[in-house]
Order: C-alpha cells, then structure tokens, then sequence
C-alpha cells in the first residue's frame, strides 16, 4: 500500500540463469500469475568487471530492463559526514587523515594476491584496528593489512605527528591560551577532528573562542571543517546559544 523498493544488491556476480530469472519480473512486473503494485521500484547494484569482484558481467536484457545505469564514485565530504555522525564508531584521526590526505580515501588496486588496498570500507576496518591500542609494531601490522602497506606506512607516520597535538581537553579548558599548531597541516587536521569529536552545546562557546582563534592566525578552513563536522555528529549544536552567537558573529 505504499511505495517501497526492491533491491538486489550483487546482480553482478548472480550467474546467468539467475538474472534471467529476473527478466520477466523487472520487465513485465509479474511471476507467473503474481502481479506486482505500480509503487514497487527496482534497484540493483554490481562491481564492474575491472573491480575483480567475480563479476562476469550484466545479460543484455537484464540491463535495457532498468531505466538507467548510475556509476557511483566515493566523496570525501560524504565519508567524512558519516564518519562523525553519532551512529559511527570511526577514530576521528581517521577523519583528521583523510582531510590531510584525501586521495587515499578510494586508490583501488584490484588484485587476486592476499592484500587490501585503501577504499571507505577497509578504512573503516582499519579504524576498528586503532580502537584496539594494540602496541605499535602490531598496529602497523595490522594497519598493512587492512589497507596495504603504503597507504598504512603514510598513516602511521601521520599518527607519530598527530599524537603530539595539544590537549584537547586543555584546549577546551583554555580556548583563549591554547597553543594552534598553524604551521603543521597534520596536526591542524588532527586539532580540528578531535575538537569536533568532543564538541557539544555545553563546550561549544569555549571552543568557538579556539575556533575564532583559528580564522585571525589565516586558519579559517581547520575551523571552518572542525565546525562543519561537528554539526554532523551533534545536530543540535547550531541551535545552542553558543551556535547561535558563533552563526551570527
């Protein structure tokens, strides 16, 4: 009785006699005597065949079937969005790496040898990974494994820096004295996904001041970011007093 749709996620990798099965309930919207309602709505998803994700590829009447064919790419903005959303568990070094080192966000390599390259779900993994405190020999082992050696060799090196930030807390405690790392890009990074993990409409005036801060030293895209992410993970920060008067200053 209302709309809904019907999705078949992996079509490609479906052997052919699977698909075509499907021919006649895409097409004719029916199986057999059953009819379907106008209000059901079919959408597939594949890899595509260079993706080497056993995808042999899509029967050519299963394909004219659909209305239109939508390549997807990965956005660093969107990732980044959901990554601070309150439903996620990602590390916000994670995040503070990829704004620092955005094309490591997706750098595919397919391969049938025994290794992960960088994409948005072996960084997810990797973020499980962080969450572990393993030891730091372990945790670069563990790291290459989830998204290869290279994108974790540049990680890691990333986290040695990044470590070192001030004190978020110390940060929050004193916006008006605390230290900008302005002339370290890896550490600002880190600054602003830290300080828009822990920002909430209790501390968000103390952090506006550090944030203000940012903008007068010509910082103004860390606090712009830092604020942009934080919205995501705690919506109601804007309608707070402090992001009322941070909006309007």
């Amino acid at each position: 009785k209302k709309p809904i749709v019907w999705f078949l996620d992996d079509l490609g990798q479906a052997s052919p006699a699977v698909q075509a099965a499907y021919m006649q309930l895409i097409l004719a919207r029916r199986c057999g005597e059953h009819v379907l309602p106008d209000w059901v709505t079919f959408v597939a998803a594949t890899n595509s065949r260079t993706d080497r994700a056993g995808v042999q590829g899509i029967l050519e009447p299963v394909k004219s079937r659909f209305t239109t064919i939508v390549h997807l790419q990965p956005s660093l903005d969107d990732w980044c969005s959901w990554a601070m959303s309150p439903e996620s568990t990602i590390d916000p070094m994670l995040v503070a790496f990829m704004r620092f080192k955005p094309d490591l966000l997706h750098s595919p390599n397919p391969t049938a040898d025994l290794v992960n390259s960088p994409s948005p779900r072996t960084w997810s993994n990797c973020s499980k990974i962080l969450n572990m405190r393993l030891s730091s020999a372990l945790e670069m082992a563990a790291t290459a494994g989830a998204v290869g050696e290279g994108a974790a060799a540049e990680f890691m090196a990333y986290l040695r820096v990044a470590r070192d930030m001030p004190s978020l807390d110390g940060i929050i405690a004193h916006p008006d004295t605390a230290e900008i790392p302005a002339k370290n890009p890896s550490v600002m990074w880190a600054v602003a996904a830290g300080l828009a993990h822990k920002a909430t409409p209790q501390n968000l005036a103390k952090i506006a001041i550090y944030l203000e801060r940012m903008v007068q030293v010509a910082k103004g895209d860390f606090a712009a970011h830092c604020l942009r992410d934080a919205c995501k993970r705690t919506t109601t920060l804007l309608t707070s007093p402090a992001g009322i008067k941070l909006c309007a200053g």
